[in-house]
């Protein structure tokens, strides 16, 4: 399971509820304005994207909240 958190100045990677990867950051957001095209697993340019994951992507969840380390592991456990 691959975890990823965002709070407005660093992404967290997280596998199998375990911190791997935290890169600092300011040139990511997360606003999606009405009508925009939304990558998943793909780098984005406007309307295209390049950099595809040609793999399959199962049980995708997108949260309106940021996690703490607590968190990422419970939603590993299957605990929310």
């Amino acid at each position: 399971m691959i975890t990823c958190t965002y709070d407005t100045t660093a992404i967290k990677t997280y596998i199998d509820g375990v911190l791997g990867l935290t890169t600092t950051t300011t040139t990511y957001g997360v606003a999606i304005p009405t009508g925009a095209y939304f990558f998943i697993g793909a780098e984005s340019a406007g309307t295209t994207c390049t950099n595809r994951y040609t793999g399959k992507l199962s049980d995708v969840r997108i949260y309106h909240t940021t996690f703490s380390d607590d968190d990422v592991l419970k939603l590993y456990h299957g605990i929310e």
